[in-house]
């Protein structure tokens, strides 16, 4: 049920995605319980569908919630606690709320670096997050210097024929329009 989510997310049907992550979802209540690792899984899914979908605060509260079970059970250094937490900034930076959009995108990418390293994807997407971030509220400077520090790990780890690395630059290209 959940791959058919994820199939259903990636073509965009967010209708039919939300119906198959919430079936999921309900197994995963009644197996494992609330306090789940995968049920938070499987409330990130759902809110990502809100994303696509436009709900923000629907997500908002999924992600929260997600975040919050990912704290308790797995620990604050946890790759899945720090992956709600960037989850969490995304979903603030659709509501427009910066600050606290900032605060989880900073955050989520100082436990990458302590948990992997300064190159790795997990560090380069949350850096590149950070840019779109800053992008949005006009803070050009700051944006940039974080969407070519994405470029640069990127570049490194990939490799300059990577598609994550031409998406960065069509990126940045559309940036300095």
């Amino acid at each position: 049920l959940n791959n058919l989510g994820n199939l259903f997310y990636e073509l965009k049907d967010y209708v039919k995605a939300e119906k198959f992550y919430s079936n999921s979802l309900k197994i995963k209540k009644e197996k494992m319980g609330e306090s789940h690792p995968d049920y938070a899984s499987g409330l990130d899914n759902i809110a990502l569908v809100y994303c696509g979908m436009g709900a923000y605060d629907r997500a908002k509260q999924l992600h929260l919630k997600a975040m919050d079970i990912r704290k308790n059970t797995l620990g604050e250094n946890h790759p899945d606690y720090i992956l709600s937490l960037h989850n969490t900034s995304m979903v603030y930076s659709c509501l427009n709320d910066i600050e606290k959009a900032e605060y989880y995108a900073l955050e989520a990418y100082e436990k990458f670096k302590l948990l992997y390293g300064e190159t790795n994807l997990h560090c380069a997407r949350a850096l590149n997050n950070i840019g779109v971030i800053y992008k949005n509220v006009g803070q050009y400077e700051k944006a940039e210097s974080y969407y070519l520090q994405a470029l640069k790990v990127t570049k490194e780890v990939l490799g300059e024929k990577s598609l994550d690395y031409v998406v960065l630059l069509t990126n940045i290209g559309d940036f300095y329009l």
